[in-house]
């Protein structure tokens, strides 16, 4: 970052590498293409603590509480959580960057006891333009580096700036790592507060010593950078205004902007509220990938590093355990180390770069490991940091009337995460240019001032061709990097840095030309090894026609999906992720990220562990053993199945905060925008993104705990970033079809989800003001005459909010559903056991066993409806449950427990009391009427209808799909009360998503159907199709289109005892409901729900599902449980 303000170059963030993809190679040149793109990705990379630097200048968050990229603040405490993911918190921060080398690097934030409030030896000017006859030159919204630093260089050429800050002496919280070279460029030579004389790079075990880079090294005093930008501004007649912005408009000869409901105008605006992007528009999705880093400063007994250099990576790996070891792999993480003394030494573990971003408790546990096997003791832990770099991605829309820098103007170094030096180079190249511009259109003789040609100046200035072409550039190599395992990423690192320093500090430093950039790829694939450029080459070749074609044009629309997004429409099993993984318009850098679950110090200093992965046990209810396992009873003899789902939901769990400690109390009478019935997973979900989004939320519902155990795919909960809260992580899943073949292996991870860890999670993202909470039950809910409706409790009290929304589960009260088929059942009954001994492997999971517990000898015409086991083990304890997959009338829970007392009895497995730790009963509705579409009052979750009909699984596809609702919530409250939900609903249930559920419903319905041997065949064959339809199929991802392939290959790979079913079901109701639903639009007038002025939960339109769940029962007379008559 040595180039000067006049010749800058762009900046992009960081990633690091995720699995390597393979494809064909081709030239030699396309390998150097791709070499020197790599390159660029890693070597910015390397930079790569650079910062973050917005928050949210939008919002009423104060600077107190934003940061650029890293923030140090305590982790929330939790006793060695498994979790892996980042809970998002409160608002971002609005100022610049850091970068580590070459652009500044987000530090540890200052410690608790420091002051957060800077003094300086003047007073703030305070706003004296601003009016529309008298605007300012330049308004700048947010006082970060980028905002400052701007500010700074228009005030010294003479031009009038107001800057905006909720806080303008706030300290910055990001402490920043600089190449010392670049900051005496920048002339800031004066604010270092430690340097040191260079810096090592440790590639494996092989070299300890690593190899030497002779470039000094720093860390910058950010408050005596801050305060002499601030006390220099002021000194040329920078003013100063306190508060949020609303919003900006633009007109013909200038702009204005709204700070608490009043106008304040400017010629031009500046937006320098980081990666929060919260004034510029962009034209398409924002697509980056993330570096995330996990830092602490720490006092320790001792360590072994020299006072003189610090580490700048370090990727050893062989102190990791066999799954993170495994894991890294793929994701490869390094250290970086800053030591201050003998006894102090700052670490941070990094991802380089990956999509998603890898999460804070993963990171804090490789750290964890990494000191144990360096032999650091620690004694205490003095800051903590998190850093989420967005890197790559499109630019903003260029040109448009909003300036933008920084962050916000896409100066992250696409392939290192440097931005702030970038930034601070930039600002005199964007002033010159707008006082250009504002001089030219002063000066015209016809007066027709034209503020759209000034900040086009601007833009053109900041990102002139060769700038862009250098960051399509290092966007290739980021996607590249992305792709690479941990030995080619070392192999990688250990070529570059063997360049001449004049090669990779230009890289680093963003000094060098496009052409210089392909030249130091050639230079990397002339001394690589073959190894190096084969690897290169297969993961640079998906990428190669978007950069071509970007880098040819000076383009803005590089694609981050390989091959330019083709196969990206069809494979849906390579899906965009949710708000938490950083894809699909979500912002996760909009918030600081300032703790996540895993207690840092409680896993380096104590060590102590938790025996249980969900914390403490949950009551247990009914236990004992069945009377007799052999003989199925009469359901009318058997309890009432509505206890047991009563028992499920009132069990309590001690480590589950109380919902009204945790959140802030609903208060009497109280309007909301959007009111949230239901507190389990959906609903937390759905109030969190919309309380991101700016949106006042209450949420309503019983302060209970999550009492489910969910098991989930390990790949489909990385994607929506909540990995973190997987407890338990099999390498493998296992299918058991019958006796003959055993078990077999799917090749798919699967994960025991922790209650307490998803529950903090959500509720994470709940907090920050904008949800506040009601213990109670919703009664009712009418229009109130004034556009909003009025919600009415059981116990009395009432609310008002602009919209509902109900997440209760499989409550299917106050909405409202189309009249049609009842639903399918899904029911099952689990143990958890203390035992050490079992029998099970702990590191797979057993997906499904269909042998049964009870010989098949039955009269002709009595079916018994099959089950099958389901495992989740561990070292010394053991999930087991008996599950009827699909049932037109559902299997008791005690029928089940018969039959999984029975099956243990077969193992050799004794229960008894001292061996349960808890007992589980579950019910699903599969299937049915779907929602009337649209009504008042929204749905989402199961009770919207978003069960899997065929499988039971939801928690994936409601989670997945909350930020979506939210966007669409937060557009349906600018529209008149009555449609408010329908842009909502009709996202739900699309003419696409009906389309999938008819198909869906059609396999349930034939499943229902099929005695054991059929559906032995069912499963044989469905596991043995292609990976991705079984995968997408039970994934809820393949569209309608890819549900026929699927069709045919399980009618044509099935015997003849599957295609009779096949066929059969074809022509029963609903197969004619899936031809109808894939040949005509079944979203009709006639389907759509009337307006009502009140829904009521004692009364609702249609039966409780429970009561229609033990009617059902009773109505198959004296049939033995667990059976159905097809006569």
């Amino acid at each position: 970052h040595k180039r000067t303000a006049r010749n800058p170059e762009p900046i992009l963030t960081t990633m690091e590498p995720p699995p390597s993809l393979t494809r064909p190679a081709t030239r030699r040149r396309v390998a150097g293409f791709a070499c020197a793109a790599i390159l660029g990705s890693c070597l910015v990379l390397s930079l790569r603590h650079a910062t973050k630097e917005a928050g949210p200048f939008l919002s009423s968050t104060s600077l107190a509480k934003t940061r650029t990229g890293m923030q140090a603040t305590r982790g929330f405490s939790q006793r060695q959580a498994k979790s892996l993911a980042p809970l998002l918190a409160r608002e971002a921060a609005p100022l610049g960057s850091a970068t580590r080398a070459s652009m500044l690097r987000p530090w540890a934030a200052a410690k608790p006891e420091e002051p957060t409030v800077l003094t300086i030896s003047r007073e703030l000017p305070e706003f004296k333009k601003g009016l529309k006859d008298d605007p300012y030159d330049l308004l700048v919204v947010g006082a970060g580096p980028a905002g400052l630093g701007v500010a700074d260089e228009a005030v010294r050429r003479g031009l009038s700036v107001g800057i905006i800050d909720p806080n303008p002496l706030q300290r910055w919280p990001n402490n920043y790592g600089v190449w010392v070279d670049e900051f005496e460029d920048l002339g800031h030579a004066d604010c270092f507060m430690r340097t040191w004389n260079g810096a090592t790079v440790v590639i494996d075990d092989k070299n300890t010593q690593g190899i030497p880079l002779n470039r000094p090294y720093a860390q910058v005093d950010r408050d005596k950078l801050k305060v002499k930008l601030l006390e220099r501004a002021i000194e040329n007649g920078l003013e100063f205004r306190e508060g949020k912005v609303e919003k900006v408009e633009h007109f013909a000869e200038g702009s204005a902007i709204m700070i608490d409901g009043q106008e304040v105008h400017g010629r031009q605006v500046l937006d320098a509220t980081g990666h929060s992007r919260r004034l510029v528009e962009f034209e398409r999705e924002f697509t980056p990938g993330y570096q995330a880093a996990y830092g602490a400063t720490i006092e320790v007994e001792s360590h072994s590093y020299e006072l003189d250099k610090m580490m700048f990576m370090d990727w050893r790996d062989d102190h990791l355990d066999e799954r993170s070891k495994k894991r890294n792999e793929k994701l490869p993480t390094f250290l970086y180390v800053m030591p201050y003394s003998p006894t102090k030494i700052f670490v941070e573990e990094t991802s380089l770069v990956a999509r998603p971003f890898i999460p804070f408790d993963e990171l804090k546990d490789r750290l964890r490991q990494r000191l144990q096997g360096l032999g650091i003791t620690v004694k205490s832990i003095e800051d903590e940091e998190y850093c989420l770099i967005p890197m790559g991605g499109v630019l903003p829309k260029l040109p448009q009337r909003t300036l933008g820098i920084g962050g916000t103007a896409g100066m992250v170094h696409p392939a290192t995460g440097y931005m702030v030096s970038k930034t601070l180079y930039q600002a005199p190249v964007l002033v010159d240019a707008l006082k250009q511009g504002l001089e030219r259109e002063a000066s015209k003789e016809d007066g027709q001032y034209n503020a759209t040609s000034i900040s086009t100046g601007v833009w053109d200035a900041i990102w002139p061709n060769e700038d862009k072409r250098q960051r399509t550039f290092m966007c290739f190599g980021m996607e590249i990097l992305m792709e690479l395992d941990v030995a080619t990423t070392r192999r990688f690192f250990s070529t570059f840095f063997k360049l001449s320093q004049e090669m990779w500090g230009g890289f680093l430093s963003w000094r060098i030309s496009s052409l210089g950039l392909l030249g130091i790829g050639l230079s990397i694939f002339r001394t690589a090894s073959n190894e190096l450029r084969r690897d290169f080459v297969l993961n640079a070749i998906p990428y190669m026609p978007t950069f071509v074609k970007n880098f040819a044009s000076a383009d803005n629309n590089f694609e981050s999906e390989a091959w330019a997004g083709l196969y990206a429409a069809a494979d849906k099993t390579r899906s965009h992720f949710n708000s938490t993984g950083g894809l699909s318009g979500s912002n996760p850098t909009s918030v600081p990220i300032t703790s996540s679950n895993l207690d840092f110090k409680d896993a380096v200093i104590r060590d102590d562990k938790d025996d249980r992965g969900d914390g403490s046990g949950g009551s247990v209810a009914g236990l004992g053993k069945p009377g007799d396992l052999d003989t199925p009873q009469d359901v009318r003899s058997l309890g009432d199945d509505r206890d047991w789902i009563r028992f499920q939901q009132e069990k309590s769990f001690d480590d589950q905060v109380k919902l009204v400690d945790a959140l802030p109390r609903m208060q009497s009478g109280e309007q909301v925008d959007v009111l949230v019935g239901g507190v389990g997973p959906s609903g937390l979900a759905v109030a969190g993104a919309l309380a991101s989004r700016g949106i006042k939320v209450g949420l309503v519902g019983p302060d209970a705990p999550f009492t489910n155990n969910y098991g989930v795919w390990v790949d489909e909960f990385e994607e929506i970033g909540l990995a973190h809260t997987i407890v338990e992580k099999y390498e493998d899943t296992l299918v058991m079809i019958d006796e003959e073949k055993g078990m077999e292996a799917v090749g798919r991870q699967y994960g025991r989800v922790g209650r307490k860890e998803l529950r903090d999670e959500l509720l994470s993202r709940c907090k920050g003001g904008n949800v506040v909470y009601y213990p109670g039950l919703i009664e009712k809910v009418e229009e109130d005459g004034r556009g909003n409706r009025r919600v009415e409790l059981s116990d009395g009290e009432e609310f008002t909010a602009r919209m509902v929304t109900m997440s209760t589960g499989h409550n299917r009260e106050v909405l409202t559903y189309e009249k049609g088929d009842t639903p399918l059942w899904q029911t099952a009954y689990g143990i958890e056991l203390k035992m050490k001994d079992h029998h099970w492997d702990p590191k797979k999971a057993v997906f499904m066993d269909l042998t049964q517990s009870d010989d098949e000898q039955f009269d002709d015409g009595l079916q018994r409806v099959p089950s099958f086991l389901y495992v989740l083990p561990s070292e010394d304890k053991v999930f087991v449950e008996e599950t009827c997959l699909i049932s037109k009338v559902q299997v008791p829970f005690d029928e089940l427990k018969r039959r999984l007392y029975k099956r243990l009895e077969k193992l050799g497995i004794e229960v008894t009391e001292d061996t349960i730790i808890e007992e589980e009963a579950s019910w699903i509705p599969l299937g049915g009427s779907l929602p009337k579409i649209p009504q008042p009052v929204l749905g989402f979750g199961a009770a919207a209808g978003l069960v899997h009909p065929a499988s039971g699984y939801s928690i994936v596809n409601s989670l997945s799909k909350a930020g979506e609702i939210a966007d669409h919530i937060v557009e349906g409250l600018q529209m008149e009360d009555g449609s408010r939900a329908t842009q909502a609903w009709e996202s739900l249930w699309s003419m696409e998503s009906r389309r999938k559920m008819a198909f869906y419903q059609f396999g349930a319905e034939m499943i229902a159907k099929m005695p054991l041997t059929t559906l032995q065949e069912f499963m044989r064959t469905f596991y043995a199709l292609p990976a991705p339809l079984w995968k997408g199929f039970l994934s809820h991802r393949l569209s309608s289109p890819m549900l026929i392939p699927l069709a045919v290959m399980m009618f044509f790979l099935g015997n003849n005892e599957l295609k009779k079913a096949l066929v059969s079901e074809l022509a029963s109701p609903a197969g004619v409901k899936m031809f109808q639903a894939a040949t005509a639009p079944i979203h009709t007038a006639e389907g759509r729900a009337p307006e009502v002025d009140a829904v009521m939960r004692r009364t609702p339109p249609q039966e409780p599902l429970k009561d229609v769940f033990r009617r059902e029962q009773l109505g198959m007379g004296s049939l033995p449980s667990g059976f159905v008559d097809e006569r």
